[in-house]
Parts: C-alpha cells; sequence; structure tokens
C-alpha cells in the first residue's frame, strides 16, 4: 500500500495502532460500560493522530479522503449529499488509486 521508506514508518505505525483499536471495538462485548467507552476513546484517539499527519504518499492520501469523504452519511458533508460529491470520490480514487498512471 505505502512505500516502504523513513517517512512512511510513522504513519505505518500510527495505522497499525489505529487497526489494532477499531479491532479491540468488534472483538468481544466488554464487560462494563467504562471498558467500552476506553476503547472507543483509544480508537477514536488513534484516527486522530493519522488524519492529523501529513500523507506520506497518495495511498495514505486516498485513505484519509475515504475517511472524510468516502462515506458521505457518516462525513459531516450529509447536507452535500452524495450525489454532489460522487464524481468527486470517483475521481480521487481514480486519480489517487495504484493503478492509475500518467
Amino acid at each position: 500500500m505505502i512505500a516502504d521508506d523513513d517517512r512512511c514508518l510513522p504513519w505505518l505505525a500510527a495505522m497499525s495502532d489505529w487497526e489494532f483499536n477499531s479491532i479491540t471495538l468488534d472483538i468481544g462485548r466488554p464487560e462494563t460500560e467504562d471498558e467500552e467507552e476506553r476503547r472507543s476513546q483509544r480508537a477514536r484517539r488513534a484516527w486522530a493522530v493519522l488524519m492529523g499527519m501529513p500523507a506520506p504518499d497518495n495511498a495514505a492520501l486516498l485513505w484519509k479522503l475515504d475517511q472524510l469523504l468516502g462515506s458521505v452519511s457518516n462525513s459531516g458533508c450529509e447536507n452535500w449529499g452524495a450525489e454532489f460529491l460522487a464524481q468527486t470520490v470517483a475521481d480521487y480514487r481514480r486519480l489517487l488509486s495504484p493503478a492509475y498512471s500518467k
């Protein structure tokens, strides 16, 4: 997914942290509401770290844009509507995907 060089290492570490914390949300039922809230907070913090980092390459930028715009109903862009954003989403996915060549 991401080029393997030094500038990508912080991104890869943060992505691993987010993936781990996201998975823990789906594994088993926490014994208490406090534990459920802690899991949720860890996942949100890990996501915020990724979103706050510079994207080291196109694949990372594609992931960030998908997080923000890929699911319009969860992106905060509901007022724009899926039809309005559809072409922009299709454009960035096409132009930033590894299969695209200039």
